[in-house]
């Protein structure tokens, strides 16, 4: 399995801990402020799933609640 790939896991994962699946969806295919106005499924695409793993981590710590 592909660093990539194990990222794409990890953002499932996280997302799932935090939406239900519609929820998760609306996230990632929305513009999110905290990724500059960025979609997070158009990072994805770009092999930029650092930033999107970032943030998620950073909702699930509490920060931007």
């Amino acid at each position: 399995m592909s660093q990539h790939e194990k990222r794409l896991r990890e953002i499932g994962v996280k997302l799932m801990l935090l939406y239900d699946a519609q929820a998760a969806m609306v996230w990632l295919f929305s513009p999110q402020r905290h990724l500059g106005g960025w979609v997070p499924a158009a990072l994805i695409q770009q092999r930029r799933t650092h930033e999107v793993i970032r943030l998620l981590d950073q909702i699930l710590d509490g920060v931007y609640l």
